[in-house]
């Protein structure tokens, strides 16, 4: 399936029962829905769970359409997909999975949206900002 987030198209999937509770599974960067969370067995374990998953495929990876802009690629411009996502298909809030720049999205979309976010797990996350002290780089 795809939808239209600010003139960029995305794909997104969905699986599981429609009544199930809804889980948004971001991929990590130079990845995808399927490779992420397909082939490792995620979307199975979830849907046999009774849960209702959304696979989407970010900007710039697997499916979805690849902006030449490297402004198109911001976090906030990507959690703005997100909301566009659950916009789209009438869901008030999620739980959420990310792994690695899909922690990076949804940690910034439980910033822009926390109301969207009913639980967040964030894997992978790394560390923020850049490190100033002298010591500690060495």
């Amino acid at each position: 399936m795809e939808f239209d987030s600010d003139g960029v198209r995305l794909h997104y999937e969905l699986h599981g029962p429609e009544t199930g509770v809804p889980v948004l599974l971001v991929h990590g960067f130079a990845s995808d829905y399927q490779l992420n969370w397909v082939g490792t067995r995620w979307q199975e374990t979830l849907v046999g769970a009774n849960y209702r998953v959304i696979g989407l495929d970010c900007r710039g990876h697997g499916q979805s359409a690849k902006p030449h802009d490297p402004a198109a690629y911001a976090i906030d411009v990507m959690a703005a997909d997100v909301r566009r996502l659950l916009d789209e298909l009438s869901l008030l809030s999620v739980r959420y999975v990310g792994y690695s720049m899909g922690a990076r999205i949804g940690l910034q979309s439980a910033l822009d949206f926390p109301d969207r976010l009913y639980r967040a797990v964030l894997g992978g996350l790394g560390a923020f900002g850049r490190v100033e002290d002298a010591e500690a780089i060495a």
